[in-house]
C-alpha cells in the first residue's frame, strides 16, 4: 500500500501525518486502524484518506510517544483489493 517506515509529526511540513499512499489514490472503502507495538493498544483509526494520523491519540490531545506502531488497513473493494494488510512504523520526533 505504500506505506511509509516512519513518519515525524513535529510540524516541519516534512512527514507530519501517516496515511498508506495507495489509499489517497485508489478510491476505495478501508478502515484503517494503528496500534502502539507494545501494549497493543489502539491509537487512532480512519475510514478517511483526508484524516491521516497525526501522532497524536485518537488525532487529538496528548502526543504519542516516539517508537514502534502497527498499522493494519482492511479493504472492501470485491475481489480485486479486498482483504487485509498490515505493517509497521516508526514514530520519530
Amino acid at each position: 500500500l505504500l506505506a511509509p517506515k516512519n513518519f515525524s509529526p513535529n510540524g516541519d511540513g516534512t512527514d507530519d501525518v501517516f496515511m498508506p499512499e495507495a489509499l489517497k489514490n485508489l478510491g476505495v472503502k478501508f478502515h484503517l486502524s494503528i496500534f502502539d507495538a507494545k501494549s497493543g493498544e489502539l491509537i487512532y483509526e480512519t475510514s478517511d484518506a483526508q484524516r491521516p494520523w497525526n501522532g497524536k491519540m485518537s488525532n487529538r490531545g496528548i502526543a504519542c510517544e516516539p517508537g514502534s506502531y502497527v498499522w493494519m488497513v482492511e479493504m472492501r473493494d470485491g475481489d480485486k483489493l479486498g482483504g487485509t494488510y498490515n505493517g509497521s512504523l516508526d514514530l520519530v520526533r
